[in-house]
């Protein structure tokens, strides 16, 4: 009877210590760690982590692990045209020029980047090179066009947030405010932590006046009006810093009422 308690007493703590260490094999799987806090690392582990893991984790356990590391992405960017029609190509290839060297600019990611793209001239009947834009002039040669070298195509290895009547008034609104709509995907936000220890860059390109900013050809954004935006960021205290290009027409007279605060 002693011996027989004894194997009992045995199997329960095999079967417990079993259960101790399918818990912690569970509780640690999502979690991979940061050897160090350079950029290089940094985005190999989130590539890292993507490939892991189901694709709706993948931001979650990302800033965990930030978070665990006191590492913050310093940087939000909104790099954004507001041009229709084929014949505004020159704006695309002025924002995906901009959009390329963000990334790749400090630890700069998709992640906290929205990339705003309001007509798709690459894919357009009347672009020769389909699928392609580029953001210097070349005569097309008389061969194939394919097997050609070309220039840097910029319409590769995009992550577009907005796109086509996405980029209206009313949404530029709400981006640039973060007063986002409560059905808005988290890919399609910008992460921010309240404590000012990030900063906002926003480049918006497009077709302007004095003091005002086209958008699609309908509307327009006033320098009053945007400069309410910059204020209501800076009252949240959300940002330590906040940089705008204005790359239109006039874009000069874009600022005179945002530093008028």
């Amino acid at each position: 009877l002693i011996h027989q308690t004894s194997n009992t007493q045995m199997e329960l703590k095999k079967a417990f210590l079993c259960c101790v260490l399918l818990a912690v094999k569970h509780a640690v799987a999502p979690s991979v760690y940061f050897s160090g806090l350079d950029i290089k690392n940094m985005k190999g582990k989130y590539k890292e982590i993507e490939e892991r893991h189901a694709k709706q984790n993948v931001n979650d356990i990302f800033f965990r692990e930030l978070k665990k590391s006191n590492y913050q992405v310093n940087s939000n960017i909104i790099v954004l045209s507001t041009s229709r029609h084929y014949f505004n190509y020159r704006h695309t290839s002025n924002l995906l020029t901009a959009y390329k060297y963000l990334k790749h600019v400090g630890d700069n990611m998709d992640r906290n980047i929205l990339l705003m793209v309001p007509f798709d001239q690459a894919c357009n009947c009347r672009n020769i090179v389909e699928g392609t834009i580029f953001n210097e002039y070349e005569k097309p040669p008389s061969e194939d066009l394919k097997k050609k070298k070309m220039k840097e195509n910029l319409y590769s290895h995009l992550n577009i947030d907005y796109k086509n009547d996405n980029i209206r008034d009313e949404q530029i609104r709400r981006v640039i405010r973060h007063r986002y709509d409560a059905l808005t995907p988290a890919k399609y936000r910008l992460y921010t932590n309240g404590n000012r220890e990030k900063n906002l860059f926003i480049y918006m390109t497009g077709h302007g006046g004095v003091s005002f900013f086209k958008i699609q050809d309908f509307n327009i954004v006033s320098s009053a009006e945007f400069s309410l935006y910059i204020q209501e960021l800076l009252i949240k205290n959300i940002y330590k810093y906040i940089f705008v290009i204005i790359d239109t027409c006039q874009g000069y007279s874009f600022y005179d009422k945002v530093l008028d605060f």
